[in-house]
């Protein structure tokens, strides 16, 4: 063990040292080698030093430190999960080598599907601008929704089931996705993760429009209430996801009649939407073929003929709402182009975005021009994920994270989101981290110094100046 620590300079945990319920470790090495020794000292330290506060641990290895070519994290509750991982555990630890440039992150925002009951529930309790977005939004929907949506996103224990029900309701789900989505993005935007470009799915591209400053918050809430409301009057048909390209769908639906391509997701998969009684006829004919195909988890025809009796009233709404040119890029949903001011200052544009059909594959190929940048989905679940790693134009080297868990792999969301905003600095984006302890009153431990190869001498883990972050 490399320059034990004495006592004295151990932080302890005092009455009033508050910290998340996960810690986020991150440290890097100019060599492999190099990298497991640190490893090792960590694994020491912990053993040495048990009433070592693991949050200031967390910080001292970030603080002031240069990030080198080869990178480890790992996300621990404590010092004891902490050491079972350093130990026992490689599966929890990961290890990636990164070239010294800062990369570009992209945010991915997700639509209507991806929704679920308790989805950032954790970050919600713990940190304290993402619960103070998520409240305003929901006090400012109140009136258009004729209730609390904190009651459906985070329930008392007793009401899951029933929460769950309504937050299915298309008036419901689209505002909820929303402010879930926009806090979520302000999030990682506290922690210096700004995005360089965005793309939304259909519902998704009113947060990218929102966060873009196309509209404020308080109009995209508005426009969003009024969205849903106006499809849940038009609620009783079905979207059908299948594993074919738009062209040879085209001659199916015809076949059929009455049927719609909706979205096309990637090349090779669209969804189509039309009512129930012919969504069925279609996934009976694809069964029988041996297509794969799967309903969505909506209660309308959304982006088909289905939405015309609304569409008047809902560019009504639009009209009253002060829409100004894209302060950042993002990728229309329309053409699947970089949006322009001239277009998204026409309120037709979003009423033809509730009409036609989401153009979704054709943006992300755009998006995907670019092999250097890190695709972050910012939303509930991996659903955009999945899409961009299935595209055809992925670039090998392609990187995509989440920032919360699908509802199909509970996992607590702070676990969840730390472990992406670690693999965010092991792949090269800027992280700001006295933003990220801005609300933490930590301290700094004397840490072992770096390992000195024969051929180098850089230390990782000298002390840094100046004080720690204050409250």
């Amino acid at each position: 063990m490399k320059d034990s620590v004495d006592s004295s300079e151990t932080s302890l945990p005092g009455p009033d040292d508050t910290s998340r319920p996960w810690q986020l470790l991150t440290w890097s090495a100019e060599t492999p080698a190099d990298l497991d020794t640190t490893s090792k000292d960590l694994a020491d330290f912990l053993h040495e030093n048990k009433q070592v506060n693991l949050a200031d641990v967390a910080y001292t290895l970030k603080a002031g430190r240069r990030a080198l070519p080869h990178r480890r994290m790992l996300v621990c509750r404590n010092r004891e999960d902490a050491l079972r991982i350093l130990e026992n555990d490689p599966d929890r630890i990961i290890t990636a080598s990164e070239e010294r440039r800062e990369r570009k992150v992209a945010f991915l925002l997700p639509g209507q599907g991806a929704q679920y009951v308790n989805m950032g529930k954790e970050l919600y309790e713990n940190e304290p601008q993402f619960r103070a977005d998520v409240d305003y939004c929901c006090e400012y929907s109140k009136p258009y929704l004729k209730l609390d949506l904190r009651d459906l996103l985070y329930p008392k224990d007793g009401k899951l089931d029933e929460a769950a029900e309504q937050l299915a309701q298309t008036r419901l789900t689209q505002s909820a996705v929303f402010t879930i989505e926009y806090a979520v993005a302000r999030q990682w935007m506290r922690w210096g993760v700004e995005p360089m470009a965005m793309i939304g799915h259909s519902l998704g591209e009113f947060a990218a429009a929102c966060i873009a400053g196309v509209f404020s918050v308080e109009e995209g809430l508005r426009l969003v209430a009024t969205r849903g409301k106006l499809m849940q009057q038009v609620a009783g048909g079905a979207m059908l996801s299948v594993l074919l390209s738009e062209e040879e769908l085209k001659p199916l639906l015809d076949q059929i009649g009455g049927l719609e391509i909706a979205v096309i997701n990637t090349p090779s998969s669209c969804v189509v939407s039309g009512s129930r009684h012919k969504i069925e006829t279609l996934e009976a004919e694809l069964t029988h073929r041996e297509i794969m195909t799967r309903r969505l988890r909506v209660t309308g025809a959304g982006h088909s003929s289905a939405v015309d009796p609304v569409l008047e009233n809902f560019r009504k709404v639009v009209l009253e709402v002060r829409l100004q040119a894209p302060k950042m890029p993002y990728l229309s949903n329309l053409t699947g182009q970089w949006i322009n001011g001239e277009e998204i200052t026409d309120p037709d544009y979003w009423v033809k975005h509730l009409r036609n059909t989401v153009r979704f594959s054709d943006g992300a190929a755009e998006l995907l021009k670019d092999p250097e940048l890190i695709l972050l989905e910012v939303g509930p679940g991996t659903t955009l994920s999945k899409l961009l790693s299935q595209h055809s134009a992925r670039p090998p080297q392609l990187s995509v994270l989440s920032s919360l868990p699908p509802a199909s792999e509970p996992q607590p969301d702070m676990q969840y989101m730390l472990g992406g905003l670690g693999r965010l600095w092991m792949e090269g984006a800027k992280v700001e981290w006295n933003r990220f302890y801005e609300t933490e009153n930590r301290r700094r431990v004397a840490l072992p110094t770096y390992p000195f190869e024969r051929e180098h001498a850089r230390p990782e883990w000298p002390q840094a100046e100046g004080n720690a972050v204050a409250t």
